[in-house]
């Protein structure tokens, strides 16, 4: 049985492809920024990369598939840190130091795959919210006006938790000079 798992490589299209190319250059840029020596690149590349695996180590595409081994790289810490050239105790370090990048690249992600969906949940909530039949007929026109920001509740309206009462004025009409 052969391994059909390609090799890693930064520059291959397979990852550029990915959505792990997304946060590991997003992390790079931003690691550069805030330290653009050129003896740091090594670094800012393993701490990217770190932050993308991190990120999508669990990740599944809608047939399942596992993108790490999809783009190459390895499941398990120690064989990514192997791929790395540094030790498992760095890669634990860069949970430590880094873990907003990790975070960042989660984010990352589930927006990208909020985006693969909202346009199939917007038509649902439409035509839910337009079926006068259909049992959530009324919370959905309520979801719907609430998200195009045509409709506020109350309860919406807060300052450190406590609600503010709304008051409502409507201009008086005066046709009477004084």
């Amino acid at each position: 049985m052969t391994d059909d798992t390609p090799v890693f490589n930064i520059d291959s299209s397979l990852f550029n492809d990915s959505p792990l190319a997304d946060v590991y250059y997003a992390v790079r840029n931003e690691l550069e920024e805030r330290d653009p020596k050129k003896e740091k690149r090594k670094w800012h590349h393993n701490i990217a990369l770190w932050a993308a695996w991190e990120a999508h180590k669990t990740a599944k595409d809608n047939s399942g598939l596992n993108l790490l081994k999809m783009v190459g790289l390895p499941d398990k810490q120690k064989e990514f840190a192997e791929l790395l050239g540094v030790s498992a105790r760095t890669i634990r370090k860069y949970q430590d130091e880094y873990a907003e990048f990790a975070r960042t690249g989660q984010e990352m992600t589930f927006t990208r795959l909020l985006g693969r969906y909202r346009m199939g949940a917007v038509e649902a909530l439409g035509q839910v919210a337009t079926d006068k039949e259909h049992s959530q007929f009324a919370q959905s026109q309520r979801t719907f006006f609430t998200l195009t920001g045509d409709l506020v509740d109350k309860q919406d309206i807060t300052s450190g938790g406590d609600k503010l009462e709304v008051v409502v004025r409507y201009a008086e009409t005066n046709n009477n000079p004084t």
